[in-house]
């Protein structure tokens, strides 16, 4: 007969694989630096841990937040990183369930609505179908042009997230997987999702890169979508025209 083991751990199996601290030494070799498992991947560009770590994530059931872990990617500047964060997580696009209103009686509280079923005599209509719509998320071209990551926004600008976002869509279950899978038009929306546009408030990755005094982002965008960054350029000068004055 097996006995159980003798060692016993009353702590949940994600917090000794992502809150557990790491340390390891600086790049100057003078001090040390700490933090999870995860950033220390990221540090070292250690793909292969990086996966792992995914994989044991996915095993345990944890799912790994967008943050910090892909402001970690950003600021070191790891496309395939960030594409094995989109293809497991979706990581970049946020979807929500839109709020259905509830049946109102007659002293104005909102009637909790069942399934076809009678309560007090009355007959309370089905719930419809949830409609899931598209939250407006932070770009991940926007975050990349602050950081001044010049392999991921080359990553943003070519195929791979498409395909990324496509694995994603048919290998998980979730609200923003099942999102994904019903549109028709992912190939010509996401572009835009990504951060490939000047969003309502006349911001584009243009502005990001400027203010953040990234110039060699400022050429890459220009080389990457010259009409886009010009029509955002024109729009920067309308929303700041003290600026054409300079």
């Amino acid at each position: 007969m097996k006995r159980p083991s003798a060692i016993r751990c009353d702590a949940e199996p994600s917090t000794l694989l992502h809150r557990s601290q790491a340390a390891w030494p600086s790049d100057d070799g003078k001090s040390l630096v700490t933090g999870d498992l995860l950033q220390k991947a990221v540090l070292e560009n250690d793909l292969e841990a990086f996966v792992k770590l995914c994989g044991l994530s996915a095993m345990i059931g944890y799912r790994i937040p967008s943050q910090p872990v892909v402001s970690w990617i950003m600021k070191h500047d790891r496309p395939d990183m960030l594409d094995e964060l989109i293809r497991r997580y979706g990581h970049g696009i946020t979807v929500a369930v839109k709020a259905e209103s509830g049946e109102m009686n007659v002293g104005g509280k909102e009637r909790r609505q069942y399934l076809g079923l009678k309560v007090d005599g009355h007959k309370f209509k089905k719930r419809p179908e949830q409609e899931l719509r598209l939250l407006e998320s932070p770009h991940l071209l926007n975050e990349a042009a602050s950081n001044g990551a010049m392999k991921i926004i080359d990553y943003l600008a070519g195929p791979q997230p498409l395909a990324a976002y496509q694995f994603y869509a048919a290998s998980q279950s979730d609200k923003c997987a099942l999102y994904l899978r019903e549109r028709t038009d992912l190939k010509t929306m996401l572009p835009k999702w990504l951060g490939w546009t000047i969003n309502s408030i006349d911001e584009s990755p243009l502005t990001f890169a400027i203010l953040s005094n990234r110039i060699d982002v400022v050429k890459k965008l220009f080389q990457l979508e010259p009409d886009l960054m010009e029509e955002a350029m024109d729009t920067w000068f309308v929303s700041v025209p003290w600026l054409a004055l300079q």
